[in-house]
């Protein structure tokens, strides 16, 4: 169970930093505006709700460890890229890979953590599951 906690830590703390650091990019680099900034949260979140939905269904077909594994991967990969990129369209598109990825780790990653517990298992380990996540995302925002 400990590697779902620390997965969930690390993936919210990787998150956190790039959901402050992204805006100060755009703005630092692009002069970017806050109808431009509206735009990627809006971009970001269409793409990671409506992923969710296709990815927990994958994850119920497919060995999930593929898809943990693929999302984190992306994520790397599309943020990792941003110093390189020259226009906001570019930032953009690698903006929304990033969001899929992440609709690609969350929902597989909370289907993995509940197979096969009982009620009161599953109740602790959502519990732990989320004091994980959350620290992981306060520490992201304060690294960023």
């Amino acid at each position: 169970m400990i590697n779902f906690y620390i997965s969930a830590f690390l993936a919210d703390l990787a998150l956190g930093a790039v959901l402050l650091s992204t805006p100060l990019f755009l703005i630092y680099m692009f002069g970017a505006t806050s109808l431009t900034l509206g735009i990627f949260g809006a971009a970001g979140a269409l793409v990671y709700s409506s992923g969710v939905i296709i990815a927990g269904r994958l994850s119920d077909r497919f060995d999930r460890r593929k898809i943990l594994l693929s999302g984190c991967c992306i994520f790397i990969l599309a943020y990792s890229i941003l110093p390189f990129l020259k226009t906001t369209g570019q930032v953009l598109i690698a903006y929304v890979f990033g969001s899929a990825s992440m609709s690609m780790f969350w929902p597989t990653l909370q289907s993995w953590l509940s197979q096969g517990l009982n009620k009161h298992n599953l109740m602790k380990s959502l519990t732990m599951f989320n004091v994980f996540w959350s620290a992981g995302r306060m520490l992201g925002f304060f690294s960023a």
